[in-house]
Formats: C-alpha cells, structure tokens, sequence
C-alpha cells in the first residue's frame, strides 16, 4: 500500500495483512494511494488527510477472468490438456486442466497483459491477451499442431543481431529478432510459412525469403543477400488508394511478402531479385499480374474492375444438412489459381468465411482443402460478375476394425448413428470373427442383436454391452473388440396390475419397467428377480430366485409390501452414500443410497438380512486412511412400516504388496523400508528372506532396501492406486556407504537427512548418520530444530554428493535467520492531559526473531512532542528478547479531544521489513468556548431581512450549542418578528454543532410587521453549551438595513435608464448664470436697504 503527494515528495508504505492496511504517521494533506501487488498497481485514489479524522480507504480491484474451449484443429474437443497463462507482468504462470468439453477458466486475474500457453506440440493463432479490471474474456482456444523454426541470420559470412525475422501462412503471421548471437526460434501453427527476413548491415538492406513446406521442426539458416527496394504507389484512376493489401509472391518458389498502403496509396518492401506475381485489392478492386524485378524501382500500381468471390466453407457438424452459424469451418485453406498458375491463397476463421476480389474478365479455379475433408473444386470462366459460394466440405469415411470374441462368421455388426453427420451402417463378420466398415465421421452405438436360428427369436447373439463408438474427422479409430454372448427371452404376466418395476441381477443386471406383461433377453444362469406393483396408494413387492435355463415363461407376483427405511451408523465419518444389499431366502436386492445414507425400500413380509460393506477414506490423527465398514441386521417385514439401523465395524484396508528380493540373480535377505510419500500412505519396515508380502495402504512410497551385509542396496517408488494386489519385486544392485556427521553450529546434532527427497533418515544425538546407497548423484538436505536461549531455531542446508565408492560427506547446516519486532503499550497507562502537559508511558520491545538484532525507535505524530529515554534498542534473542523504553508525549494547543494517537515503530537496523508499530494515546481534556460575529446583511425586497452570523467553536472539542434571541419580544415592539432559519424552518431557537476549532454560519430573519418599524434596532442572540451550561456568548447583532436591490427592480422602455435624472452640460451653465445673477441682485438690495427693518 503506497501513499504519496507528488507536490512535496511525501511517500509512505505498508504492507496489508489479513485485516487490511495502517498507514501511519501522515501529516495533513492530499495525496493519491495504490496498491502494488505482484508487479501489478491497481485501485488508485485521491485521499485528504486531516488532522483528528482516521481516513478509511477501502481499495481493490474487481478482479477478471478468462474462459472458453478448447478444440484441437479436427473438431474434437481437447479435454483433459494444460491450458497455462503467463503473466507478463510479473513472470507468474497459471494454469487450469480441461472437461471432457475441453471447457477451461482461470479466476481472480489481476488487469494486465497476458500470453497464453498451450500444450507442446501445439500452438494457436493469437496467444495474447489483455484483461482489464473486471472482464470476464470468453476465448475459445483452437490448438494446432506446432511447429518449430530456428536457425542463424547472416550476411556475408557474419551473424546479424536485432534482424527482422516474419513468417506468415494461413494459420500464423508473426515477427521476432534474432538475438544477440544472430540465432532465432519460433514456434507457430504447422502448416506451409513464408520464412522472411531483413535487417541493414553497413548500411546495405539486406533480405531473405523462402518458403516452408510444413514440418514438426527444421533448423533453416537465413543467409541474408543484398535486397532490391521496391517503392510502389497504388491508384485506382490515378487516385491513391490508402488501406490496400498488397501480396508480393516469388513466382518460382511461392514464398510471399505481404504489406499495406499508408495514406499516399504507397508501399515499400526489400526482396531478393526475381520474378514476382502481385496481387494488390482494396476490398472493391484490384491489380493481378507480374513484375520483374532486378534492380531497385518506383512502379506505380493501377486497380482494375474488378469481381468478388466469397462465402463460407462449412461442415454439416449436427447431420441436419443445412448450414448453421455455428458450422463455419476453421483453417480451411482456399487457393484460386489463374490461367497462367499465378495463385493466391487465404485460410478461413473461425467463421469460416472467404473473399477474394478478382479482375474481371480472366478464368479462375477456386480449390478448398483441409485434412480429413474431401477437396472441393469451383470454376470460375471468364469472369465478369461477382459470386457467393459456399462450400460445403464432406468429411471423408474413415475405416473401422475389429473382432468378436468368438469366431463366427454372417453375424451383422451394427453400427446405429447417435448423433453429428453420423450414417447408420452396418458390417458381416468373417470366419475368424473379424469385420469392416466404412463410415462418416460422428458417434456410433456398436451392437450386435441378432437370432441364433433364423426366424426363431426365442434365443438371441448379442453383444454384451453397447460400444460407443466416436469417429474422428482426419484419422481411423482403434479396433474394435465386441464381446459376444447368447441370451434366451424370458417373458410373462405381473400381478396385481400396476405400474411394475423390475430388476434381474445375476450373469446380466437389467432394470426395466413393465405394465401387466414384460419381455427381455438375458444370459443364462441365475438371478435376484426384486420387483415393485404400483397402483394408487397400495404398494407391492417380490424378492426372489429365478434360475434362467433357456427360453422361458415366468410370472412374477407381488404381495402387499410396506416400506423400510434403512441406514448405516459408521463412526469417524460422516454419511455419505453407499451400497445396502437385502437378502431374503438367496434372492438380494442392492440398493445405492443418496448422500444422507439412508435408503427407503418397499418389502413383502418376510424375513430379510440388511447389510453393508463399505469402502472409503476417512482423516485419523491428521492421517487419510482407507478403511472399510461391515455390518449386517436381521429383521422382519410386516405390513407397518419399519426402520432397519444398521451397526457397522471399522477396518483398515490395504493392498497386499509382494515380491522376490534378488541380487546376483539370487534371493537375497534384506531389510526394507516403505517409507510414506503421500497422506494415505503409512511406513513400514520388514526384513525379508528372498521375499516378502506387507499390507500397505494405498498411496505413493518410497522403497528402500539393503541387503545383511551392506554390500547391496536397491532405492526406488512405489505407488498404490487401489486396493488390488502389487507384485514388486525389488532387485539389489552394488551399494557404496556415504556417512558423516551434521553439523550446526560446528558441533554434531541430531538431524533429519533426506536424500533426493524421497528418503530420510535421523541421525545421531551426536550428528553422526550412515547410509549404503545404489551408485550415482544424490541430492541432500539435512534440518535440525536447535533450543537455544530458550528458543526453538531452524537450521537448514542442501548439498549434493556423487557416490561411486564409499564417500564420507559432513552436512553442515546454517541457522534460518528469522528477524521481526513486536511493540506492546499497556493502555491502563493511559492519562488525562491538557495542552503543555507531559505523560510518561513505558513500552515493551520484543524481539521475536531468532537472531540477536539492534531496532531504532520513531514517533508519527503531528502537535505532539514525543521524548524517549533511547532511540535504539540492542536486544538478544529467547528468554532476554525484550526491554521496557520510557516514552514522554506532550501535547500542543493544537491537539484536539479528538485526535489521532500517536505512533511508535521500532525497526530492525538491518532489516527495514522487520518492524512494528504501536498507538500511544492520552484523553486530551476538553475545553469549552464560544465566540459569534455579524457577517452582514443579504439584499432584500423589503419584505424579509437576512443576516448572517458566524458561530466559532475555539474550544478542543466538538460541542453542540443551543441559540436564541434574547429580545424577541422587545423587536416586536418596534416592528420587527425576528427569528432564526434553521433551514428553511423559521424558529425561536435552534441547535447547532460546530466542530472544535471550525465555524458555522446561521442566518437572523427580521420581517417588519407595520410599514414604519424602527430602523436603528439591536437584536441580543445568545449561544449556551448543552454541555456546560457556563459556556455561553452573547452578539448585540446592529443589523444592516440593505435596501432594495438592483435585481429586485425592472426598468423597461425606450431610451430608458435604471439610473436617477442627470442634468445636462448646457443646463448647468444656465443655472450657474442664475445663481450669479441672483447674488448680485441681493447685494444691490442690501445696498438700497431692501432688507431694512421698517420704523415705527
């Protein structure tokens, strides 16, 4: 997990556990967080870290995944094959195995690029994919057989690096560069490539091109010559034609270069000297014929009129005899070849579609071939409108083989078509038994049924089961082999009526349903004949002996029958499906129950045995073991229903493994070892005397044998699939001793020993060990489990010997350095502080390695001072791993009631990745406090005023505040209804919330309640903590009376302004003259004593 702000260089790291991710220690502000896991980055986001406010931040990344199916390039599904996706990324390989369906899926992809991986001998077209997050690709796999190519570019006699190299056919077009030493080596779908390759040497283009018959592999050195540069221009009525496709093919070998057009219509290409067809459309038109080329040249390309050919090849897979969407046919390769032998040629997709465009007026023939079809041929003579075909491709009839197990000549094999393009078919035998049959690819039933005597169906040849029989397109099938036998009929009446169901369980095992009377053929011999009478709510039933001689009349009679429900109780295991057989005077009826282990049956009164023998695995001691279950209940039926438990007993089972032990050619007594390699096997050690036989669990083993006298020794595997008898036989040949001593520590100590990993051995208290060993190369590896300072510590190695004479090897083991921390901090030390007080806390180091190591302590905190009595911490290992630190955290007046704790990391000084953390925490003690401040006054219509006030929280913690107007009634009485808006609520009072050290804004409503009110008013709003009721202020709120607002006017008209009347520059000098005018005329008055006070 990586957090980063890329404006100030900040990064931090952590690695996510099981309950997620801690990044600690980040400072206030932006940054951007991802995750990186296996090469792969994902689940980027912006965060914002604020002090007192732990973000939480979920990332992930929906995973993606892949599916689809895959079939081999005959149609037939590819079950049970390796599909692998290499990540690209990061170098990881998955890998899923196919159904029987060939269907594959890989989950929980990470995004990213991928190539895919299929089996070796095949390949498939397009091997590359990219998964984004979340997609969930559906690629069906279509897998060739593969060839190889490899080889050395050179020119003139020295290798070329870094040189082009492309081959391209139906089915592949890809490049690589030969490497370093000039060598290069690709693997593609098998089929006839085009091999080229270029590369400039010295400033000379050079090239090379040939074609590739297919192959399983071929070394084909490319020895480069100087290359002829054709710039080509393609037009069509001299304007450039942008797109077009242009096939360049060598007339004498068939080898072909491909290219496209850039957007001027030209093309430029590098080949050897020669003769060449061109071929060049644009989808619409196109160009058709030869060029000479043996210099370097500029040609210009002209496109004629010209006729498309196209349609779908395919293949009618359901025998419908009409084309699907699904029935296009894949790598079908169709060639159309002119009068003159120029071809071109294109493999279908998976659709199966082609096209080819064509210059009219020329005759062309178009063949379509592919393995295991028959060659389709169409005709297309002068030329001079456009055509669709489709070609349907007849699979060719594959030959089928076999025999009968007795040799009989004139009986009829039929061959009955299940399903696909599959025709009913049928062959005679010949004298030895053996037949043949032509048929048409699809799925068979094989079986004989046919009268012994002509006319006379009383006794029948046939087959003893159907054979499924699946022809392949492209190749035979194995030899058939068809067990014969005689079966007689058996028919008669059953009674009561009903619906009947039947089962004979003897030489042949039938179930069959039957109404009032039944027929069959069976073997002779003798049967459990169980049958069940349905009719309504009654129930009937049968279990008897029936004894099949020949041809027979046999009714079968039900009696009144009730139902029993029987059960198993095996202990060490849960329920779980098996086999109950009910026996009642010889005759038994086997009944499968479902997965509860109970089973319910309908029996006639009687007296029957109820028992089980059953096989299974169970877990014991952490050990899988096969055991068996046995147990068997006699109980009587009468017409109640009735529940049959019954109880079984537990044994172990084995296979019983034997064999000679030879050596010399002669029996020879030895002392072997099983030793157990898997989770059902078991070891075990015999001494054996020329042979041996031992019951071993089934599982993998290893055996390891050595004869009286250490002279002979045999070491090999032994795998137990089932619970069938192994013969083994164990051959000693000459054995060279290997000892020595393990060593750790430079002492001997007792250790395991393992010899290619499939052998050990302990030796000595005192390291000492000895083994006699069949010569060669052996790899060991010896661990030991040591005690030191109280502590367990591994100690590993490998090492390799070679044995050809008694060898003496000490194995010295080095110690497994394991390194981690812990950091504990017992929070009853938590205490309560207020800004500038300091708490001392004491926390523990442990060092939980296994190694003696030196950690360096860190603070993350922001508005804290954090002192430790140490920095770095030197501690053993074992039982003095640990030391108490003393840690002094003062806070600032900046640290909130809530805040983020403080942590502590110790980290190994030689191991940055073994490290740990720790919260330090103190309750910091609220302090209280409130504070408001008039903003000012909205624009108004007059009708409403708004007033905004600013409440501030100084205080450290969150604190809820409840408002109110102190003088609402004295408002009134000048005019004013004043109020609070709590939202769009006008209210007396209100609560509101600030966080500590934040600010909120409220908004005062003054409305006037007559037309005159007062306009020099003081509104008193007072706050008061709910939680600390001396917490209180008091704003004398002088409001603002804004009048009318520009917006809440409209003036509209000609020539009309929003403004008052202004005066214009010749009335001003008017009433400028006037006024002077004016004063001279009082000044004359005063003069004339205009102004005197009359006398009396």
């Amino acid at each position: 997990m990586i957090f980063e702000n890329t404006t100030n260089g900040f990064r931090a790291e952590a690695t996510s556990t099981a309950d997620g991710y801690d990044i600690a220690g980040i400072s206030p502000m932006y940054g951007a967080i991802w995750v990186e896991y296996e090469g792969h980055v994902f689940g980027t986001a912006s965060v914002q870290v604020r002090i007192g406010s732990p973000v939480s931040k979920d990332l992930y990344v929906e995973p993606a995944a892949m599916n689809g199916t895959a079939t081999l390039a005959d149609g037939i599904a590819a079950g049970q094959i390796a599909i692998s996706l290499l990540d690209k990324t990061n170098g990881l390989v998955f890998e899923a195995i196919t159904d029987s369906t060939g269907a594959y899926s890989f989950e929980g992809l990470l995004p990213g690029n991928y190539t895919i991986q299929t089996p070796d001998g095949t390949a498939i077209q397009s091997a590359d994919v990219t998964l984004e997050a979340g997609d969930s690709l559906s690629k069906d796999l279509l897998l060739y057989d593969s060839m190889r190519l490899s080889g050395l570019v050179s020119y003139n006699g020295q290798a070329v690096s870094n040189a082009l190299v492309g081959i391209s056919g139906d089915l592949v077009d890809v490049w690589v560069q030969s490497d370093s030493r000039g060598r290069y080596s690709v693997v593609v779908p098998k089929g006839d490539v085009s091999l080229y390759a270029t590369a400039t040497v010295n400033g000379q283009e050079a090239v090379f091109l040939e074609k590739v018959i297919a192959t399983d592999s071929a070394s084909i050195d490319l020895v480069l010559e100087d290359g002829l540069v054709l710039s080509g221009t393609v037009q069509y009525s001299s304007a450039a034609i942008s797109g077009a496709d242009v096939v360049l093919q060598e007339r004498s070998g068939g080898a072909t270069l491909t290219a496209v057009t850039n957007s001027q219509g030209e093309f430029r290409a590098v080949l050897p000297s020669g003769l060449y067809f061109a071929y060049i459309t644009d989808g619409t038109r196109a160009y058709w014929g030869d060029v000479n080329f043996v210099y370097s040249a500029s040609i210009t390309f002209q496109l004629a009129s010209s006729v498309t050919i196209g349609g779908k090849a395919w293949y009618d897979a359901d025998g419908n005899n009409a084309a699907s969407a699904a029935e296009g046919l894949n790598g079908v390769v169709i060639t159309v070849t002119d009068q003159d032998g120029r071809v071109v040629t294109e493999g279908t997709g998976s659709s199966g579609q082609y096209s080819f465009v064509l210059v009219s007026g020329r005759t062309y023939t178009l063949t379509a071939e592919k393995d295991g079809f028959e060659t389709v041929v169409r005709n297309y003579p002068s030329i001079a409108q456009s055509a669709t075909a489709d070609l349907e491709m007849i699979a060719l009839e594959r030959t089928i083989t076999g025999a009968l197990s007795v040799a009989l000549a004139g009986i009829s094999v039929r061959f009955e078509a299940v399903s696909g393009p599959a025709v009913d078919a049928s062959a005679i035998t010949n004298a030895d038994g053996s037949f043949s049959a032509t048929l048409y690819p699809g799925t068979y039933k094989v079986r004989v049924d046919q009268n012994v005597t002509a006319g006379d169906p009383s006794m029948r040849y046939q087959s003893l089961s159907d054979l499924d029989l699946e022809v392949l397109i492209g190749s035979d099938p194995a030899s058939l082999q068809v067990e014969l036998v005689q079966r007689v009929l058996v028919n008669g009446a059953v009674s009561p009526s009903g619906t009947a169901s039947m089962v004979f369980d003897g030489p042949d095992m039938v179930s069959m349903t039957a109404s009032q009377t039944y027929s069959l053929y069976l073997q002779q011999g003798s049967y459990s004949l169980y049958a069940t009478v349905a009719n309504g709510t009654l129930n009937y039933a049968t279990l008897t002996r029936v004894d099949v001689s020949g041809p027979m009349s046999l009714d079968v009679a039900a009696n009144s029958a009730a139902m029993a429900t029987i059960q198993a109780t095996m202990t060490g295991t849960r329920t779980q499906s098996m086999v109950v057989s009910i026996e009642s005077a010889g005759a038994y009826y086997n009944v499968t129950t479902p997965d509860t282990g109970m089973a319910s049956v309908y029996l006639p009164v009687g007296s029957f045995t109820a028992s089980v023998d059953h096989s299974t695995i169970v877990t014991m001691a952490a050990q899988q073991r096969y055991v068996r279950y046995v147990g068997e209940l006699d109980f009587t039926m009468s017409t109640s229903r009735r529940n049959v438990v019954i109880s079984t007993v537990m044994s172990y089972e084995n296979a019983t493994v034997s064999g000679d032990v030879l050596a010399d050619g002669s029996s020879a007594t030895a002392r072997i070892e099983f030793q157990a390699m898997s989770a059902t096997a078991s070891d075990l050690t015999v001494n054996a005397i020329g042979s041996f036989s031992v019951d071993l669990s089934p599982g993998n083993y290893t055996v390891y044998a050595v004869s009286q006298d250490s002279s002979r020794a045999y070491l090999g595997e032994l795998i137990i699939s089932n619970l069938d008898d192994v013969t083994y036989d164990i051959v000693l040949v000459e054995a060279f001793r290997l000892a020595g001593v393990t060593f750790a520590n430079d002492e001997g100590v007792r250790a395991e020993v393992s010899v290619n990993g499939v052998i050990s051995i302990t030796s000595s208290v005192a390291g000492a060990y000895e083994l006699y060993l069949p010569g060669g190369s052996y790899a060991l590896s010896a661990k030991a489990v040591l005690l030191e300072n109280g502590l367990d510590v591994d100690y590993q190695v490998t090492a390799a010997v070679s044995l050809s004479d008694a060898t003496t090897k000490g194995i010295y083991m080095q110690r497994v350095a394991e390194q981690d921390v812990s950091v504990t901090w017992d929070s009853a030390q938590k205490v309560t502080l207020n800004a500038g007080e300091t708490a001392t806390y004491t926390i523990r180091v442990v060092n939980e390695g296994n190694v003696q190591d030196t950690f360096t302590l860190t603070a993350t905190a922001t508005g804290w001072t954090v002192v430790f009595s140490q920095t770095e911490v030197a501690l053993g290992y074992g039982v003095s791993n640990s030391q108490t630190v003393t840690v002094q955290l003062t806070p600032s007046s900046t640290i909130l009631v809530k805040h983020t704790a403080v942590i502590v990391r110790a980290t190994s000084i030689t191991n940055s990745s073994a490290a740990a953390s720790v919260s330090l925490d103190a309750v910091i003690a609220p302090a209280r406090a409130v504070s408001m401040e008039y903003q000012g006054g909205e624009s108004t219509n007059g009708e409403d005023y708004i007033h905004t006030v600013e409440v501030t929280n100084p205080g450290n913690v969150d604190d809820t505040y409840a408002l109110s107007i102190g003088n609402q009634q004295a408002l009134r009485d000048l005019g004013w209804d004043v109020k609070l808006l709590n939202k769009t609520v006008l209210t007396d009072s209100m609560s509101l919330t600030v966080s500590a050290t934040k600010s909120s804004e409220i908004e005062v409503s003054m409305v006037p309640l007559r037309a005159n009110p007062s306009p020099t008013v003081t509104v008193q709003l007072v706050a008061l903590s709910t939680a600390d009721q001396a917490v209180r202020a008091s704003l004398d709120l002088e409001p603002d009376f804004v009048g009318l607002g520009v917006n809440g006017l409209t003036v509209t008209g000609v020539n009309v302004d929003d403004s008052a009347p202004t005066l214009g520059q010749g009335s001003l000098i008017l009433l400028g003259l006037t006024f002077a005018l004016m004063a001279v005329l009082v000044v004359l008055s005063i003069q004339k004593g205009v102004f005197t006070r009359r006398k009396r």
